[in-house]
């Protein structure tokens, strides 16, 4: 719940801005009544629709429901667009801020995380109310972790619970975030093909490749001994070269992806942990 409440509390601290008029009112209920029930495309027309009519008041209301709604679709580029535009409209300290961390979240989206985090830099701390800084915590958090800054990540993981025993055993062993080693993988593969798959914990991929380049090799010896080494060096040894290299190149990028994923899995471990202490 504290996480889904970060994400979202910007859309919540606006949509309490007055309208001017009865029908601005009427167009900003339909509008809100469907980004609420996830609609977002009628949202988007409503909200677009309001945005038309000449209500200075309510643009940077409106310009941030509508990033909002992009939000929802999956479209951060559009979202970050409409935050930009709820910034330069708004006035107030507070909307401002929310602009920014909403931005920060599209960008997260994007998996822009440098952009992400130089939005994070542009706020003053000392304006941001206490769920705005727990935001502002978390993505930064987040953006560092997935830039592979570990050390600097904890620390603001830590600001966002009281009990910090369980986030420092999650960053106790800093090796494992390495783990596998790509280039170990692919020297192990080059040595023996097949065991840079298996030390990335892809075990099919292992027994494939042990399996076809055992043929080759097979093949190989088989057609020295039939035909004489000449043969076997055209016939043979091409495609041998072609499956070992490109063995020892994939089990490299298997133990690359495998790493990404633990890295994945370990963030939901610390996320998850920040909501259990964040009811």
């Amino acid at each position: 719940m504290f996480i889904r409440a970060c994400f979202f509390f910007a859309s919540l601290c606006l949509t309490a801005l007055s309208l001017p008029a009865q029908d601005a009112k009427s167009d900003a209920q339909l509008a809100d009544d469907a980004y609420a029930s996830g609609n977002y495309d009628l949202a988007l027309y409503a909200y677009n629709r309001l945005a038309f009519e000449i209500y200075p008041e309510i643009a940077p209301r409106i310009e941030m429901q509508i990033g909002h709604c992009y939000l929802g679709k999956g479209d951060f580029e559009n979202a970050s667009r409409f935050f930009d535009r709820a910034f330069f409209s708004s006035t107030e300290t507070a909307h401002k801020n929310s602009a920014v961390l909403n931005k920060t979240r599209a960008l997260i989206g994007q998996m822009n995380y440098p952009l992400a985090l130089n939005e994070l830099y542009s706020l003053q701390f000392q304006t941001l109310d206490s769920l705005q800084a727990s935001s502002y915590y978390l993505f930064k958090a987040v953006c560092l972790y997935e830039m592979g800054q570990f050390e600097a990540a904890e620390q603001d993981f830590l600001a966002l619970v009281t009990d910090s025993s369980t986030i420092e055993q999650l960053f106790s062993r800093p090796k494992e975030f390495y783990r596998p080693n790509s280039t170990l993988a692919l020297v192990m593969s080059t040595i023996v093909p097949g065991t840079g798959q298996f030390y990335a914990n892809e075990y099919r991929e292992g027994v494939n490749s042990v399996i076809i380049n055992s043929i080759f090799v097979y093949s190989w010896i088989r057609t020295i001994n039939l035909y004489g080494a000449i043969d076997a060096f055209i016939a043979v040894l091409p495609w041998f070269q072609r499956y070992y290299v490109g063995g020892f190149n994939k089990a490299s990028l298997l133990a690359y992806e495998r790493m990404l994923t633990n890295r994945k899995a370990k963030l939901a471990e610390i996320l998850t942990e920040i909501d259990r202490q964040n009811p």
